[in-house]
């Protein structure tokens, strides 16, 4: 079965470090607008920073995906 975008972009999301969401959700270009400050999304888990940008990405129509340009398809951990 092919890796769709969305499970591309949601394993790319996954690998991005705190200060990285953050910045992504700041500058985040795309047909929803955002608007948070550092201070509000400093206070939130990475969790939930990694659940909103998610949600921008599928929604909002990003112009670019973060940091999705080099990743591969999740291989299975189980061999053949």
């Amino acid at each position: 079965m092919p890796v769709t975008q969305h499970e591309l972009t949601a394993a790319a999301i996954s690998s991005l470090p705190r200060d990285k969401l953050i910045h992504e959700l700041l500058h985040f270009e795309g047909a929803v607008r955002l608007d948070f400050t550092e201070e509000f999304l400093a206070r939130l888990s990475d969790e939930r920073l990694r659940h909103i940008l998610l949600a921008a990405c599928i929604h909002g129509h990003p112009r670019r995906l973060p940091s999705a340009g080099d990743l591969q398809p999740p291989t299975s951990s189980l061999s053949s």
